[in-house]
């Protein structure tokens, strides 16, 4: 975790917490729908749901890893005040 810190090091220390957050969530997410989409090995009729709630969790993390970033630009200028 050092290294990734040396990365951000011009960023605020909460800042720099809500992207790490931000990233582990989204990997959450994405090892989810990897696991449904093993899950449903095949798109048949009784694993349709499955399917898009994988597909569901694949975009919705690009949403999640945006914001997240979002708001620690914003995290980190408040912090520099």
């Amino acid at each position: 975790m050092e290294t990734i810190r040396k990365g951000f090091a011009a960023i605020s220390g909460p800042a720099y917490e809500t992207i790490i957050r931000t990233l582990q969530l989204c990997a959450a997410m994405l090892f989810c729908s990897l696991a449904l989409l093993l899950r449903c090995s095949g798109l048949r009729p009784d694993t349709y749901e499955l399917y898009r709630t994988a597909a569901a969790l694949q975009r919705e993390s690009a949403a999640v890893l945006l914001l997240g970033n979002a708001g620690a630009l914003l995290l980190d200028r408040i912090c520099r005040r």
